[in-house]
């Protein structure tokens, strides 16, 4: 379901963000919609207020100004019914931003029974009036490039072979390509996957609460993204876009890529660095 964020704007049209609450205002608001959970609407408020003035101020900013203002990611846990969503949706209401919400347990890798995963962008899109400049503000996608290497085949699915995609193919212990991992070329012959992480094995929490080992890309998937989280909050001044450019470049086979390793394997410390320069 799409929040109606659009309610109230003028002609229909997006209110801009110059103009924002403060964090104390924005949290006044949402104790008149949800009761209790103060340290939720604290952190929610200032992690909003941070990420959309980063968004107002780029607009006018001079180059090496020296101001930095650190894009914030939130990750709310919960049980049904303490208001999860309902703080997510309001904050929106009150920016008057686009708000989506995708439901995981409809989607497949295919699309042959339930939803496509591109859907959820879609909903953001159509959310945003399909202003796609509004509705890419602060999207990085890092996809797991499928685990179709040793199938008939073999290689990689949407989302993963979109254009903007960071897709994420595993690697065993020796640094050496997942038998399972899917391969490219995209159908239109672009480099699949982009970049390479550990996935065979990967070191995760199972459900007793243990460390243990798992295989498969969508384990090496997160692992890429959270240092691709860590790469944009240290460089908070760069595009969504930008931020994948400088994860390709920093890669070990960025001069000679190809569709079993795509870029290769990343260095993040070089991507900072070359991000510093530019």
């Amino acid at each position: 379901m799409i929040d109606d964020y659009m309610e109230g704007a003028p002609d229909g049209e997006i209110p801009p963000l110059t103009e924002l609450p403060k964090p104390a205002e924005l949290k006044a608001k949402l104790d008149e919609y949800v009761i209790g959970q103060d340290a939720a609407k604290k952190a929610l408020c200032v992690a909003v207020y941070n990420h959309y003035k980063r968004i107002s101020a780029l607009k006018g900013k001079k180059k090496d100004d020296g101001v930095e203002i650190q894009k914030s990611n939130v990750l709310l846990i919960g049980p049904t019914g303490v208001g999860k969503t309902f703080l997510a949706q309001t904050l929106a209401k009150l920016l008057k931003v686009p708000f989506a919400i995708a439901d995981a347990t409809t989607l497949t890798e295919a699309g042959y029974v339930g939803e496509d995963v591109e859907n959820i962008l879609l909903r953001l899109i159509q959310a945003a009036d399909y202003d796609v400049e509004l509705a890419q503000k602060g999207i990085i996608h890092v996809n797991s490039a499928g685990n179709e290497g040793n199938k008939h085949w073999k290689k990689i699915n949407v989302p993963a072979d979109a254009p903007n995609t960071l897709a994420v193919g595993a690697l065993n212990t020796e640094h050496l390509n997942a038998t399972f991992s899917s391969v490219g070329p995209s159908a239109d012959g672009r480099v699949k996957p982009d970049v390479m992480s550990m996935g065979n094995p990967a070191m995760v929490i199972g459900g007793t609460g243990q460390i243990e080992e798992a295989h498969g890309t969508s384990f090496a998937c997160p692992i890429l993204a959270g240092m691709v989280a860590c790469l944009w909050q240290a460089l908070p001044n760069k595009t969504a876009i930008e931020i994948e450019d400088l994860v390709r470049k920093s890669a070990d086979n960025f001069q000679t890529p190809n569709n079993v390793f795509g870029y290769g394997i990343p260095d993040f410390w070089k991507a900072y660095q070359l991000g510093q320069q530019h």
